[in-house]
């Protein structure tokens, strides 16, 4: 799912491009990662929207999944620091663990 929805209505140029315009979608997502975050909103919104009955029985079996989903598109934001030392974290707690 995450690689489905992964760059939805992305517009081909990066976020650093988008700030430095101030185009609309910083402004509507400001918590930076704006194309990752509209491309989050576009599919879990058509997934809800097109498919109520899936989108739901996966919900309730699986309550993580926004979480999950989030998580996942947002670690494509390549060509952010901040994105990329809050995955490197993830991985190294998940490394921690196996090896522990």
């Amino acid at each position: 799912f995450c690689a489905l929805i992964h760059d939805a209505q992305h517009l081909g140029v990066t976020n650093r491009h988008l700030e430095t315009k101030n185009h609309l979608l910083c402004q509507m997502y400001d918590r930076g990662s704006c194309q990752e975050h509209r491309s989050l909103h576009v599919g879990l919104s058509t997934f809800a929207e097109e498919f109520p009955e899936l989108s739901g029985e996966v919900l309730s079996c699986c309550p993580s999944f926004v979480r999950l989903v989030k998580s996942a598109v947002l670690a494509t934001d390549i060509s952010s620091p901040n994105v990329q030392r809050l995955c490197r974290g993830k991985f190294d707690r998940v490394v921690a663990r196996m090896e522990a």
